[in-house]
């Protein structure tokens, strides 16, 4: 893995593991859970809102995930 990528994961896991990170997962949990519900939907215009919403929260809740596995990913290459 090169420097610059290397630093790259460095950083993300070091955000990863702060009491802020914890933090804002539980909030954006919070929101996820007020945000996907069905009853506040008029149009089809809300409903494409809240799928862009639940769209970005989602990403944001699997990032940890995503990293842990990108990361791995990499390393294996690297070694094979």
């Amino acid at each position: 893995m090169d420097e610059k990528l290397e630093k790259y994961y460095e950083n993300r896991f070091s955000m990863l593991i702060t009491p802020g990170w914890k933090e804002l997962i539980e909030d954006v949990t919070a929101m996820r859970d007020a945000t996907d519900r069905l009853g506040g939907i008029k149009t089809e215009q809300d409903l494409h809102y809240k799928r862009g919403e639940l769209s970005i929260i989602n990403w944001l809740l699997g990032l940890e995930s995503m990293t842990n596995d990108a990361f791995v990913g990499l390393n294996r290459e690297n070694t094979d």
